[in-house]
């Protein structure tokens, strides 16, 4: 079966990734960074690059697929001090509005 993976570079997505491969399944990645990804995903599974917007470079596999599968997510990087909490979007609250830690009562 060929299959298409978004967020296959994820912890959930390369343990998967790795599954698919071991059992014939031939398994592509639409990644931001194909390089970087080749290095992490196991053999035999196959990074496109992938910049989420348009369907540039990437349609064809969709075409192509037997199964489609997103796992992907928003980059998971710390915001501000590494004491305070991770704010959504980095810095952005609900519906866009700046984000700012409330103090325990």
């Amino acid at each position: 079966m060929n299959v298409l993976l978004t967020g296959g570079t994820g912890l959930i997505g390369r343990a998967l990734a790795a599954d698919l491969a071991a059992a014939g399944h031939q398994v592509a990645v639409l990644t931001r960074n194909p390089e970087r990804a080749a290095a992490r995903l196991p053999r035999g599974v196959v990074p496109h690059p992938w910049d989420g917007r348009t369907l540039d470079g990437w349609a064809h596999l969709v075409a192509q697929a037997d199964a489609v599968i997103n796992l992907a997510g928003e980059p998971s990087r710390r915001c501000g001090r590494p004491s305070r909490p991770r704010a959504p979007r980095c810095g952005r609250g609900w519906k866009g509005r700046p984000w700012t830690p409330r103090r325990a009562a």
